[in-house]
Protein backbone atom coordinates (compact mmCIF):
# COMPACT_ATOMS: atom_id res chain seq x y z
CA UNK A 1 0.00 0.00 0.00
CA UNK A 2 1.57 3.14 -0.89
CA UNK A 3 -0.87 6.71 0.62
CA UNK A 4 0.41 10.11 -0.27
CA UNK A 5 -0.60 13.43 1.01
CA UNK A 6 -1.85 16.82 -0.81
CA UNK A 7 -2.21 20.38 0.98
CA UNK A 8 -3.44 22.90 -0.96
CA UNK A 9 -3.46 26.42 0.39
CA UNK A 10 -6.85 28.55 -0.64
CA UNK A 11 -6.52 32.23 -0.33
CA UNK A 12 -10.59 32.71 0.51
CA UNK A 13 -13.70 30.71 1.08
CA UNK A 14 -14.64 30.78 -2.38
CA UNK A 15 -11.20 28.99 -4.19
CA UNK A 16 -11.20 25.28 -5.01
CA UNK A 17 -8.74 22.71 -5.01
CA UNK A 18 -8.93 20.18 -7.85
CA UNK A 19 -8.18 16.48 -8.44
CA UNK A 20 -7.70 14.88 -11.59
CA UNK A 21 -8.30 11.01 -12.03
CA UNK A 22 -7.37 9.31 -14.52
CA UNK A 23 -7.07 5.31 -14.96
CA UNK A 24 -6.59 2.33 -17.89
CA UNK A 25 -4.83 4.37 -20.99
CA UNK A 26 -3.59 1.12 -22.09
CA UNK A 27 -0.44 2.57 -24.17
CA UNK A 28 0.38 0.31 -26.46
CA UNK A 29 -3.52 -1.14 -27.47
CA UNK A 30 -4.70 -0.32 -30.94
CA UNK A 31 -8.12 0.77 -29.58
CA UNK A 32 -6.81 3.65 -27.44
CA UNK A 33 -8.17 7.03 -28.54
CA UNK A 34 -5.46 9.24 -28.07
CA UNK A 35 -7.21 12.27 -28.95
CA UNK A 36 -9.72 11.65 -25.52
CA UNK A 37 -6.94 11.23 -23.42
CA UNK A 38 -5.25 14.32 -24.44
CA UNK A 39 -8.50 16.29 -24.00
CA UNK A 40 -8.65 15.21 -20.58
CA UNK A 41 -5.13 15.85 -19.61
CA UNK A 42 -5.15 19.22 -21.10
CA UNK A 43 -8.70 19.88 -19.28
CA UNK A 44 -6.42 19.11 -15.73
CA UNK A 45 -4.29 21.00 -16.72
CA UNK A 46 -6.09 24.36 -17.18
CA UNK A 47 -7.59 23.63 -14.37
CA UNK A 48 -4.93 23.71 -12.25
CA UNK A 49 -5.61 19.61 -11.25
CA UNK A 50 -2.76 17.53 -8.78
CA UNK A 51 -3.44 14.06 -11.14
CA UNK A 52 -2.98 10.73 -10.16
CA UNK A 53 -3.24 7.95 -12.49
CA UNK A 54 -4.56 4.81 -11.10
CA UNK A 55 -3.08 2.15 -12.92
CA UNK A 56 -3.07 0.32 -16.25
CA UNK A 57 -1.26 2.81 -17.85
CA UNK A 58 -0.16 0.37 -20.09
CA UNK A 59 -1.55 -2.30 -22.09
CA UNK A 60 1.35 -4.57 -22.81
CA UNK A 61 -0.46 -7.98 -23.94
CA UNK A 62 2.85 -9.62 -25.57
CA UNK A 63 3.59 -12.33 -27.48
CA UNK A 64 3.47 -15.67 -25.58
CA UNK A 65 -0.05 -14.30 -24.05
CA UNK A 66 -2.83 -16.39 -24.65
CA UNK A 67 -4.81 -12.89 -25.12
CA UNK A 68 -2.30 -11.42 -27.75
CA UNK A 69 -3.41 -10.59 -30.69
CA UNK A 70 -0.83 -8.76 -33.60
CA UNK A 71 -4.69 -6.49 -34.47
CA UNK A 72 -4.30 -5.11 -30.99
CA UNK A 73 -1.45 -3.93 -30.73
CA UNK A 74 -0.50 -0.32 -31.51
CA UNK A 75 0.77 0.41 -35.36
CA UNK A 76 3.28 2.95 -33.74
CA UNK A 77 4.39 0.61 -31.58
CA UNK A 78 5.54 -1.48 -35.00
CA UNK A 79 6.90 1.05 -36.87
CA UNK A 80 9.31 2.57 -34.38
CA UNK A 81 11.04 -0.38 -35.16
CA UNK A 82 12.07 -1.39 -31.46
CA UNK A 83 10.49 -3.97 -28.83
CA UNK A 84 7.24 -3.30 -27.93
CA UNK A 85 7.69 -2.91 -24.64
CA UNK A 86 10.19 -0.32 -24.79
CA UNK A 87 8.11 1.48 -27.31
CA UNK A 88 4.95 1.62 -25.21
CA UNK A 89 7.48 3.36 -22.54
CA UNK A 90 7.92 5.79 -25.08
CA UNK A 91 4.91 6.84 -25.76
CA UNK A 92 3.75 7.00 -22.93
CA UNK A 93 6.65 9.71 -21.79
CA UNK A 94 5.97 11.60 -24.69
CA UNK A 95 2.35 12.07 -23.72
CA UNK A 96 3.10 12.26 -20.13
CA UNK A 97 5.37 14.78 -20.47
CA UNK A 98 4.18 18.42 -21.08
CA UNK A 99 2.00 17.32 -17.66
CA UNK A 100 4.51 15.38 -15.38
CA UNK A 101 4.85 18.69 -13.43
CA UNK A 102 0.69 18.01 -12.72
CA UNK A 103 1.18 13.92 -11.61
CA UNK A 104 1.37 13.34 -7.68
CA UNK A 105 1.51 9.47 -8.35
CA UNK A 106 0.94 6.45 -10.40
CA UNK A 107 -0.41 3.09 -9.58
CA UNK A 108 -0.30 -0.50 -10.91
CA UNK A 109 -2.96 -2.67 -12.20
CA UNK A 110 -3.40 -6.09 -13.65
CA UNK A 111 -1.53 -5.20 -16.83
CA UNK A 112 1.58 -3.81 -15.35
CA UNK A 113 1.78 -6.79 -12.85
CA UNK A 114 1.10 -9.30 -15.50
CA UNK A 115 4.68 -7.87 -17.12
CA UNK A 116 6.35 -7.61 -14.03
CA UNK A 117 5.49 -11.52 -12.98
CA UNK A 118 6.00 -12.67 -16.34
CA UNK A 119 8.69 -11.00 -17.70
CA UNK A 120 10.75 -9.21 -14.42
CA UNK A 121 10.26 -5.87 -15.93
CA UNK A 122 8.34 -3.23 -13.72
CA UNK A 123 7.30 -0.98 -16.12
CA UNK A 124 5.72 1.93 -14.04
CA UNK A 125 9.08 2.24 -12.26
CA UNK A 126 10.58 2.67 -15.56
CA UNK A 127 8.54 5.43 -16.88
CA UNK A 128 8.74 7.33 -13.59
CA UNK A 129 12.23 7.31 -13.30
CA UNK A 130 12.44 9.12 -16.89
CA UNK A 131 9.29 11.11 -16.04
CA UNK A 132 11.23 12.13 -12.59
CA UNK A 133 14.32 13.29 -14.84
CA UNK A 134 12.37 16.38 -15.73
CA UNK A 135 12.85 19.41 -14.10
CA UNK A 136 10.26 20.32 -10.99
CA UNK A 137 8.93 16.92 -11.13
CA UNK A 138 8.56 14.06 -8.25
CA UNK A 139 6.00 11.61 -9.31
CA UNK A 140 5.49 9.38 -6.91
CA UNK A 141 5.26 5.17 -6.99
CA UNK A 142 1.38 4.08 -6.04
CA UNK A 143 1.14 0.26 -6.62
CA UNK A 144 -1.91 -1.32 -6.28
CA UNK A 145 -3.60 0.88 -3.50
CA UNK A 146 -3.62 3.14 -0.98
CA UNK A 147 -4.98 6.63 0.69
CA UNK A 148 -4.52 10.10 -0.50
CA UNK A 149 -5.24 12.20 1.87
CA UNK A 150 -5.66 15.63 1.06
CA UNK A 151 -5.64 18.94 3.21
CA UNK A 152 -7.60 22.18 2.65
CA UNK A 153 -5.49 24.99 4.39
CA UNK A 154 -7.04 28.42 4.57
CA UNK A 155 -5.21 31.12 6.90
CA UNK A 156 -4.87 28.95 10.20
CA UNK A 157 -7.81 26.82 9.82
CA UNK A 158 -7.26 22.93 8.08
CA UNK A 159 -10.15 20.44 6.93
CA UNK A 160 -9.19 17.45 5.07
CA UNK A 161 -10.52 14.50 2.60
CA UNK A 162 -9.67 11.58 2.54
CA UNK A 163 -10.03 8.91 -0.36
CA UNK A 164 -8.97 5.24 -0.87
CA UNK A 165 -8.04 3.89 -4.08
CA UNK A 166 -7.63 0.80 -5.77
CA UNK A 167 -6.67 -0.14 -9.30
CA UNK A 168 -9.67 -2.88 -9.08
CA UNK A 169 -9.92 -6.19 -9.76
CA UNK A 170 -12.11 -9.10 -11.26
CA UNK A 171 -14.67 -9.35 -14.23
CA UNK A 172 -16.08 -6.42 -16.85
CA UNK A 173 -19.18 -6.32 -14.67
CA UNK A 174 -21.61 -5.38 -17.99
CA UNK A 175 -24.92 -5.22 -15.62
CA UNK A 176 -24.14 -3.95 -12.60
CA UNK A 177 -21.06 -1.95 -13.43
CA UNK A 178 -18.86 -1.97 -10.22
CA UNK A 179 -21.21 -0.85 -7.79
CA UNK A 180 -21.31 -4.46 -6.18
CA UNK A 181 -17.67 -3.72 -5.68
CA UNK A 182 -17.85 -0.15 -4.14
CA UNK A 183 -20.62 -2.06 -1.70
CA UNK A 184 -18.26 -4.35 -0.54
CA UNK A 185 -15.50 -1.77 -0.16
CA UNK A 186 -17.64 0.18 1.91
CA UNK A 187 -18.05 -2.82 4.82
CA UNK A 188 -14.64 -2.66 5.45
CA UNK A 189 -13.41 1.14 4.77
CA UNK A 190 -13.54 3.05 8.17
CA UNK A 191 -13.23 7.23 8.19
CA UNK A 192 -12.99 8.20 4.42
CA UNK A 193 -14.78 10.05 2.36
CA UNK A 194 -14.13 9.01 -1.01
CA UNK A 195 -13.45 5.68 -3.05
CA UNK A 196 -12.05 5.21 -6.74
CA UNK A 197 -11.36 2.12 -8.51
CA UNK A 198 -11.13 1.68 -12.22
CA UNK A 199 -10.08 -1.84 -14.07
CA UNK A 200 -13.76 -2.30 -15.19
CA UNK A 201 -13.81 0.38 -18.08
CA UNK A 202 -16.78 2.05 -16.78
CA UNK A 203 -17.04 5.40 -15.89
CA UNK A 204 -19.70 6.73 -13.21
CA UNK A 205 -20.06 8.63 -9.38
CA UNK A 206 -22.23 7.51 -7.12
CA UNK A 207 -23.26 9.11 -3.52
CA UNK A 208 -23.22 6.60 -0.69
CA UNK A 209 -24.44 7.42 3.15
CA UNK A 210 -22.50 5.86 6.18
CA UNK A 211 -24.14 6.45 9.84
CA UNK A 212 -21.13 7.38 12.49
CA UNK A 213 -22.30 7.44 16.39
CA UNK A 214 -19.33 10.26 17.72
CA UNK A 215 -19.13 8.61 21.27
CA UNK A 216 -17.38 11.27 22.75
CA UNK A 217 -20.24 13.87 22.31
CA UNK A 218 -23.33 11.09 21.97
CA UNK A 219 -24.20 12.19 18.48
CA UNK A 220 -25.31 10.53 15.49
CA UNK A 221 -24.12 11.73 12.26
CA UNK A 222 -24.46 10.87 8.54
CA UNK A 223 -21.62 11.19 6.33
CA UNK A 224 -21.65 11.43 2.46
CA UNK A 225 -18.69 9.05 0.75
CA UNK A 226 -17.94 9.76 -2.64
CA UNK A 227 -17.21 6.49 -4.93
CA UNK A 228 -15.63 7.27 -8.27
CA UNK A 229 -15.22 4.68 -11.16
CA UNK A 230 -12.99 6.23 -14.05
CA UNK A 231 -12.92 4.75 -17.66
CA UNK A 232 -10.75 3.62 -19.87
CA UNK A 233 -9.67 5.35 -23.36
CA UNK A 234 -9.89 2.68 -25.57
CA UNK A 235 -13.30 2.46 -28.39
CA UNK A 236 -15.05 -0.68 -27.85
CA UNK A 237 -16.42 -0.60 -31.44
CA UNK A 238 -14.05 1.05 -32.99
CA UNK A 239 -16.20 4.22 -33.60
CA UNK A 240 -13.62 6.65 -32.97
CA UNK A 241 -11.33 8.26 -35.33
CA UNK A 242 -7.53 6.58 -35.40
CA UNK A 243 -8.64 3.44 -33.04
CA UNK A 244 -9.22 -0.22 -33.22
CA UNK A 245 -12.53 -2.11 -31.63
CA UNK A 246 -11.33 -3.56 -28.54
CA UNK A 247 -11.93 -7.04 -27.25
CA UNK A 248 -15.52 -5.90 -25.25
CA UNK A 249 -16.71 -6.08 -28.75
CA UNK A 250 -16.17 -9.73 -28.80
CA UNK A 251 -18.14 -10.16 -25.81
CA UNK A 252 -20.58 -8.03 -26.96
CA UNK A 253 -20.56 -5.55 -24.50
CA UNK A 254 -22.28 -2.34 -24.52
CA UNK A 255 -20.31 0.69 -25.26
CA UNK A 256 -18.97 2.65 -22.41
CA UNK A 257 -17.97 5.63 -21.31
CA UNK A 258 -14.25 7.09 -21.82
CA UNK A 259 -12.23 9.07 -19.30
CA UNK A 260 -11.38 10.62 -15.81
CA UNK A 261 -12.68 12.77 -13.91
CA UNK A 262 -12.07 15.51 -11.71
CA UNK A 263 -13.10 16.33 -8.08
CA UNK A 264 -13.14 19.56 -7.14
CA UNK A 265 -12.86 20.72 -3.54
CA UNK A 266 -13.92 23.47 -1.32
CA UNK A 267 -14.19 24.78 2.16
CA UNK A 268 -18.21 24.51 3.06
CA UNK A 269 -18.98 26.18 6.43
CA UNK A 270 -21.69 24.93 8.56
CA UNK A 271 -23.47 26.88 11.54
CA UNK A 272 -25.25 25.35 14.28
CA UNK A 273 -26.75 27.91 16.55
CA UNK A 274 -23.28 29.45 17.77
CA UNK A 275 -20.64 27.11 16.82
CA UNK A 276 -19.44 27.12 12.89
CA UNK A 277 -17.57 24.57 11.73
CA UNK A 278 -15.89 24.20 8.75
CA UNK A 279 -15.76 21.02 6.68
CA UNK A 280 -15.05 19.73 2.73
CA UNK A 281 -17.44 19.65 0.43
CA UNK A 282 -16.59 17.67 -3.01
CA UNK A 283 -18.24 17.78 -6.48
CA UNK A 284 -16.99 15.75 -9.28
CA UNK A 285 -16.73 16.60 -12.69
CA UNK A 286 -17.13 14.10 -15.26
Amino acid sequence: MYNFSSTFELASINDKARLGLLSDLHFGNSSLVKAELQRDLERMDQAECEIAINGDVFDLVLPGDKRFDLAGLDRTLIQKGVKPIDAAIELAYETLKPYAHRIKFIGIGNHESHVNKHHHIDVTKILLYRLNQLPNVEIGYGGWCGYWHVRLKRHNTIVSWVQYRHHGAGGAAPVTKGMIDFNRMLVWQGDIDGLWIGHKHNKFVDLATKMNYNRQHRKVSTDQVTCIMTGSYLSTYGTDEGADPSYAMGWNLSPQQMGGVIVELRHDAEQQKYQRTLKVGCRVIL
